[in-house]
């Protein structure tokens, strides 16, 4: 992901907007799943374009109810 590539921090803000989806309600569902991330480390994903894995990335996406190619 690119610095400039801000298509899963634009999704997240969306989804505040429509289902009150916020880093830490993301992070939550994602300790469902299997996943251990903090909200911080999610907003760093989103925002700064730090890594993730391909299986955290699809795993994102399937909450969020869009593809990964559309955030990631």
């Amino acid at each position: 992901m690119k610095k400039t590539d801000r298509r899963f921090a634009d999704k997240m803000v969306e989804a505040f907007h429509t289902k009150k989806m916020t880093y830490a309600r993301l992070s939550e569902r994602l300790k469902l799943k299997g996943f251990e991330y903090t909200a911080s480390q999610l907003f760093s994903i989103a925002c700064h374009g730090t890594k993730a894995d391909k299986d955290l990335q699809e795993a994102i996406a399937d909450i969020l109810g869009c593809l990964r190619k559309d955030i990631f």
